[in-house]
């Protein structure tokens, strides 16, 4: 198949990887010639979206289509009513959603219809677990409803082919085409361990604050540096004075331009206790970023080959990331030649490579 009008469904367009991927597949889509609907379906949802769109996409907020905007079983049916209506109205020649719940809900929405819907799981399901009747939604409208099922990792795919007996395909994230290409010397970069994604358990901050505690006082000149905010902001903040770091740590939020912040780091860090394709690491490589990940089971070891474009640690390793950084910060060549090495990852991880990947999903759909 080689669909001419598409449906993409996600919960947002705030920032994350999952919303950078939505806002780059539908407007290369749209800008190809295809007729591109973008529906988000998050009740607290922002006027303004994080990342640009191209004009061309019909840019649709369930919220302005209904008043039930509560999360009572009501409402949920509502909206369920609502979208399956704009849904036949604009008689898509496929359905494509992003993220576990939304999965769910656009599944059974739609139960009855005939329109092919694909479905993308953008974290590991294994680690990041629903409730246990949301566990049991998911497996069912996965195996028996949804058309294709995607996920970002290799690794995941494998276990969903196996442990659930659902036929799944691999789509790593693709790299924005607008990321720059030109890459500084390490000489004009600052002493800077980097650290870029949301504060949330699951991204294991935490882990990398111990970790530098044990370092800090032997590399005075450098400065631990977090992109981001979360739940966990205030506790991460209080954990750093606990730590005694809180001199040494600098908590700067959200970045709109985040690109400046990888060409002007040398080290870049991703702690995480479990991903499902980890955007931040691809975009440190491709930036140049001598690069140390928490080997957790979706990703990172997809991106890094150890020992020649960066180091992989044991996950939750507090001492094994320490290791990995010392090992860094005592090589300034080291990191170059990581930082050199790691931008092998622009071709690998391309959005001409990843839209092929989607033609070849659309296939199984003939």
């Amino acid at each position: 198949m080689t669909p001419k009008r598409i449906i993409f469904v996600i919960s947002s367009l705030g920032p994350g990887g999952a919303e950078r991927v939505a806002s780059l597949l539908t407007s290369k889509w749209a800008d190809t010639g295809r007729s591109v609907t973008l529906v988000t379906t998050f009740l607290l949802e922002s006027d303004d979206d994080f990342y640009p769109l191209s004009p061309l996409i019909n840019r649709v907020r369930l919220t302005n289509l209904v008043t039930a905007n509560e999360r009572s079983v009501t409402d949920n049916f509502v909206r369920g009513i609502t979208f399956r209506r704009l849904v036949q109205s604009t008689n898509p020649d496929i359905v494509v959603s992003f993220m576990d719940r939304v999965n769910i809900l656009t599944l059974l929405s739609l139960a009855g219809t005939n329109f092919p819907v694909i479905v993308c799981e953008r974290s590991n399901p294994f680690q990041q677990k629903l409730s246990n009747k949301w566990e049991l939604l998911r497996r069912f409208t996965y195996k028996k409803m949804a058309a294709v099922v995607c996920c970002q990792s290799a690794v995941v795919a494998e276990k969903m082919n196996s442990l659930w007996q659902i036929n799944t395909f691999s789509l790593p994230n693709p790299l924005s085409p607008d990321i720059p290409t030109n890459i500084d010397s390490f000489l004009k970069r600052q002493q800077i361990i980097l650290c870029v994604g949301r504060l949330s358990p699951e991204k294991g901050h935490d882990l990398l604050l111990q970790s530098w505690a044990t370092l800090a006082d032997n590399y005075p000149g450098w400065t631990l540096r977090m992109i981001g905010d979360g739940v966990l902001r205030d506790n991460l903040h209080q954990t750093s004075e606990r730590l005694g770091i809180q001199k040494r740590v600098e908590w700067a939020g959200t970045v709109k331009n985040v690109w400046s912040e990888y060409q002007n780091s040398q080290i870049f860090v991703l702690p995480s206790r479990y991903e499902g394709f980890p955007n931040a690491l691809l975009e440190a490589m491709a930036l140049g970023c001598a690069c140390i990940s928490a080997n957790c089971d979706s990703g990172p070891a997809e991106m890094i080959h150890d020992g020649v474009s960066g180091l992989l640690c044991a996950t939750e390793d507090v001492n094994a990331m320490s290791l990995a950084l010392s090992k860094l910060l005592d090589s300034p060549a080291l990191r170059e030649a990581y930082g050199k090495n790691a931008q092998d990852v622009r071709k690998k991880f391309s959005l001409e490579a990843h839209l092929q990947c989607w033609e070849n999903v659309f296939a199984e759909l003939s």
